[in-house]
């Protein structure tokens, strides 16, 4: 599952950095949305909480065993209906389980797991690495500069193109956020649905395995173009220092 909402998050968004590649794969199909999951299906009744061991139990069990949490436990049937699917049908039949489970029917908020610590300082980094102008930050409009509650609009420019805009209660905040507005436009880029080509499109779509002889391939994978290596990003409150480079 894990293979399947990778590929997809990663073809979806190609310019988002890996630290929130994972927390959005971690939400498609991490242990509480795919305990979720079972608890649509109805799957509770399934559970037990007072295991034995007998002779036909595959797993020994013991008082002293670590206890199995109920997240967990409850995790562990979409990941078994997915094996399941791919064992006695095919890895494209499993991968179309997981979409329309987890990936294409869910609706993950990407933009709230991207934070900064100084969005200037990285969305500098990331203009150079696209060999683009220093951003130049310009004051727009401004109004009750000297009154109880100014607000002032703030426009970033590299060169003659306006990367984002922003407004606040002060010139910094307002600069602020046209900064963070300008590294949102690139990591949320979002690749049109129709032009998805996935790794796993050159999977055989016949029954069986990956690996069985004679089988027919799904369809061509044709790769798609490289991005920018992953540009430079600053996650709130872990560290100091913007993390996650990319040579």
């Amino acid at each position: 599952m894990g293979l399947f909402a990778t590929e997809y998050v990663n073809a979806t968004y190609p310019y988002l950095p890996t630290r929130v590649l994972k927390a959005a794969v971690t939400a498609h199909v991490g242990p509480q949305s795919c305990a979720n999951a079972a608890l649509e299906m109805g799957a509770v009744p399934l559970l037990r909480w007072a295991p034995k061991a007998s002779a036909s139990s595959a797993v020994s069990w013991t008082p002293q065993t670590p206890a199995v949490q109920r997240t967990d436990a409850l995790a562990s049937i979409p990941r078994a209906l997915t094996a399941l699917v791919y064992h006695h049908r095919s890895l494209p039949s499993a991968r179309q389980f997981v979409h329309s489970y987890f990936l294409l029917s869910r609706q993950v908020d990407v933009r709230s797991m991207i934070k900064f610590v100084d969005p200037k300082k990285a969305l500098k980094e990331m203009v150079a690495k696209f060999g683009r102008d220093p951003p130049k930050s310009r004051l727009l409009k401004e109004t009750g500069r000297f009154s109880n509650s100014p607000v002032f609009v703030v426009g970033i420019y590299s060169g003659e193109d306006k990367l984002g805009e922003g407004f606040g209660a002060s010139l910094k905040m307002a600069e602020y956020r046209a900064a963070e507005a300008s590294l949102l436009a690139v990591y949320l880029t979002r690749r049109p649905p129709d032009d998805l080509n996935l790794p796993t499109d050159t999977f055989p779509r016949g029954l069986g395995g990956v690996f069985a002889e004679d089988a027919e391939n799904e369809g061509d994978y044709l790769p798609p173009d490289l991005p920018h290596a992953e540009v430079m990003y600053a996650s709130g409150g872990r560290s100091g220092r913007i993390a996650s480079e990319a040579s």
